[in-house]
């Protein structure tokens, strides 16, 4: 491994780093396993090596990013601003349906803040329940306006419509409901499977223990990824909510054998946990054999669920 300076103004090393133009000393801890690095900083004689490696985890890193703190959250990060700013939970929520993204930019050298996490998981339910509550109160009111009852006067609302409305103001999870009054297939103990599936998959990696063995993964980082992984989970159930508006108004008709199967919103779900989590492993995580362990962990946490 090269020797070199960090920067003009080296690193000075006296059994304990020293910061560099003022800049406060972070904790040598790994970012990957949490392992103590102050060790290896005190067998330095004359400067600091550019890169490192972890003995415990094996892991890579960047001997600036771990003491010096030098990678900044990014801007759009939720769980690391300041305060609770709305638009930030807005792009956190858009930029996790980006996974590529959300993890070339969201580091584990990034402090993970389970409260803001937490904080996070409940704004993404009530974006979901928010969004979900409108479009399903607007789908019988639609359905109603094709029906030539007219949609917003409710003495003009047919009995079918009306009970609908009601129990979607009340209840926005309630089952789908389209084409006069006919409740189709209930959707809720598929979004009950997803859910517990998404919860189960970073309990999962305790079935791989030659992974956390090898790589020690800390369990912090799954918590996160699994908190950032709800917004993609939910997706599916959204969009296949709007197929439903846009068939009872007439639109999108060459799709509306989407509307008779309620399989469409859990595959979906399935299929972005099979993609997220290797993605993950891989650009967040920097496992070795990162897509067989994503792939096996997600599917794993399925299986037990169905």
């Amino acid at each position: 491994m090269t020797t070199a300076s960090v920067q003009a103004g080296a690193v000075g090393v006296d059994g304990v780093m020293s910061s560099v133009a003022g800049a406060p000393v972070h904790l040598t801890d790994c970012p990957r396993c949490g392992y103590d690095l102050g060790g290896v900083i005190k067998a330095w004689s004359a400067s600091c090596p550019l890169e490192g490696e972890c003995s415990e985890c094996g892991l890579t890193f960047a001997w600036c990013d771990v003491i010096l703190g030098s990678l900044r959250p990014p801007k759009w990060s939720f769980e690391h601003a300041k305060r609770w700013l709305v638009w930030r939970l807005e792009r956190t929520l858009a930029r996790s349906l980006t996974p590529w993204r959300l993890w070339r930019t969201l580091r584990m050298e990034h402090p993970v803040r389970l409260g803001r996490l937490a904080v996070y998981l409940i704004g993404a339910l009530v974006v979901y329940t928010t969004t979900l509550l409108v479009l399903g109160i607007a789908e019988p009111l639609v359905w109603n306006a094709v029906q030539g009852r007219g949609a917003w006067t409710w003495t003009q609302m047919s009995r079918e419509n009306g009970a609908a409305l009601v129990v979607r103001a009340i209840w926005p999870y309630s089952d789908r409901y389209w084409s006069g009054g006919s409740s189709l297939d209930g959707t809720a103990p598929l979004l009950c499977i997803i859910s517990a599936a998404t919860m189960l998959v970073p309990v999962c990696f305790v079935l791989l223990p030659s992974t956390l063995r090898s790589c020690r993964v800390r369990r912090v980082h799954l918590v996160r990824i699994g908190a950032y992984s709800v917004a993609g989970v939910t997706a599916p159930w959204l969009l296949l909510r709007m197929i439903d508006l846009f068939a009872a108004s007439g639109l999108m008709v060459p799709l509306v054998w989407v509307i008779e199967t309620k399989w469409l919103a859990p595959t979906g779900s399935a299929l972005w946990l099979l993609f997220y989590w290797p993605l993950a492993c891989r650009q967040y995580l920097r496992l070795p054999h990162a897509l067989g362990v994503g792939v096996s962990i997600a599917a794993i946490s399925l299986l037990l669920t169905t």
